[in-house]
């Protein structure tokens, strides 16, 4: 296989730390390991802790948003975030949400409102899929990026409050005509 460009530069990948099996964290540390092994530059933010027990990494940092603010700040510090889950693909899922409305370019299983448009979508269970798809992250051209995250920005315009109330509002209406 190439080479992989490495920049020499500090690279931040974040995940949120969930102990829960089907949260994927899991897989994330797996793919962290991975990548840190063949990237003296790559570093892991971890929201919340909740890592596996005696895990620990000399590269790794936990970090403890208090609030909504925190949170984006959290979702802006980070070069990639993941989200890896393993269960109810296709559902709308709060960090890849927030990471998209952030400008974080995501790596997911498969949660809403990601597609291959607007991040880079991985099979579960898959930590190498993960350390391919950071790699790819990291080198893709910012042009190509910019395009990323532009569709990223589209696909969250969706779930702002006036869009949604008013997708409600439509399906009361649409009732309304059916019940009456």
């Amino acid at each position: 296989s190439p080479p992989i460009f490495l920049p020499k530069k500090p690279w931040i990948i974040g995940v949120i730390g969930r102990r829960e099996p089907t949260k994927g964290t899991r897989y994330a540390l797996e793919a962290f390991e991975k990548i840190a092994r063949i990237d003296p530059h790559a570093h892991l933010k971890v929201a919340f802790g909740n890592l596996p027990e005696n895990w620990h990494h000399d590269r790794a940092e936990v970090v403890l948003p208090r609030n909504d603010m925190q949170l984006a700040d959290y979702y802006r510090s980070v070069d990639v975030m993941l989200a890896p889950g393993t269960v109810q693909l296709g559902a709308v899922h709060y960090p890849v949400l927030e990471s998209m409305a952030c400008g974080t370019p995501i790596i997911t299983t498969g949660y809403l409102p990601a597609n291959s448009e607007n991040a880079w979508i991985v099979p579960t269970h898959d930590g190498e899929s993960i350390v391919q798809a950071a790699f790819e992250v990291q080198r893709i051209p910012i042009d190509q990026l910019s395009i990323k995250l532009d569709n990223a920005n589209d696909a969250v315009r969706e779930f702002f409050w006036p869009v949604v109330a008013r997708k409600f509002l439509d399906e009361f209406g649409k009732s309304e005509h059916i019940y009456h």
